[in-house]
């Protein structure tokens, strides 16, 4: 893997992450199910135990999914849309909503959800997001006013977080093609020159049927072929593509020592024809 969201590093990383939720989870939902056993016991746990347990259910099993296919980090997103849902809505006094929602965006841009239709994507994310800021006045206009004002303060820090995370990504994505970091297609047995067209044409965010235009194929002949290819080079799907290979110049060239190797079997196959011909020749 040449980029680091791929790496096998990353990738373990995301399974400790999902393996760290899980158990977390588990353990917290095992106390709410005690709690409702045991109505006497006393155990500081807030929300409503039915609603909250449902949460987590949900949460462990997007979380199982992680371990499995640590690449999907849409579910990574889904669980933290899950928990911000609810923390915006009914716990008022809680950041822990606007620090999951923003988790969310973060995994999801990551992921590469904003490539395409970004305005659009983008405004449903804030008409989204101030939905969910308002439907707390159900608590009353003075708790709402208070907590709207801390909310927005909690969004400003995050948003300017945000801001600098993205700037600082744009950045490294034009370093990588001022590096003219290359991608080598000739180096991997079963992708052929006719590839590179394919991936150029995704790396600029082509929908599979002007792909299929541009090289005279049916879409779902290119869209097999792509699915195969994103295969041998380690990535998950066409987003997992872009964004490991955003800024990389796609090649297909054979080194020198290839070359050499073909040129000398292209000898020795001459000759042995040579002798061939020698041979029978002789015969005659």
């Amino acid at each position: 893997m040449k980029n680091i969201i791929y790496e096998k590093k990353f990738l373990n990383t995301v399974r400790i992450i999902a393996i760290l939720i899980v158990t977390l989870l588990i353990i917290v939902t095992s106390l709410r199910i005690y709690r409702i056993f045991n109505p006497s016991e006393e155990i500081s746990l807030s929300g409503n135990n039915i609603i909250v347990i449902t949460e987590n259910i949900l949460a462990i099993f997007f979380s199982f999914l992680l371990i499995i296919y640590p690449q999907k980090l849409e579910y990574l997103a889904i669980i933290c849309f899950i928990y911000s849902f609810d923390f915006l809505v009914f716990d008022l006094d809680n950041p822990m909503g606007i620090l999951m929602f923003a988790l969310g965006i973060v995994v999801s841009y990551v992921r590469g959800i904003f490539i395409n239709g970004k305005k659009y994507k983008v405004f449903i994310t804030i008409s989204i997001f101030l939905s969910l800021l308002i439907s707390g006045i159900h608590f009353g206009y003075n708790v709402f006013f208070y907590s709207l004002i801390n909310k927005v303060g909690y969004s400003l820090v995050i948003s300017i977080i945000i801001f600098l995370l993205i700037a600082y990504k744009n950045t490294s994505v034009t370093n990588m093609k001022t590096s003219s970091k290359i991608l080598n297609l000739a180096e991997y047995n079963s992708l052929v020159e006719n590839d590179v067209i394919l991936l150029r044409k995704v790396l600029e965010n082509e929908q599979y049927k002007n792909i299929a235009a541009a090289v005279y194929r049916t879409e779902g002949t290119v869209r097999n072929r792509l699915n195969k290819i994103y295969d041998i080079l380690g990535v998950m799907d066409r987003m997992g593509f872009i964004s490991t290979y955003m800024g990389y110049e796609i090649v297909f060239q054979k080194d020198e020592i290839t070359k050499k190797q073909e040129n000398s079997k292209n000898f020795l196959y001459k000759k042995k024809k040579k002798k061939k011909k020698k041979k029978k020749k002789k015969k005659k």
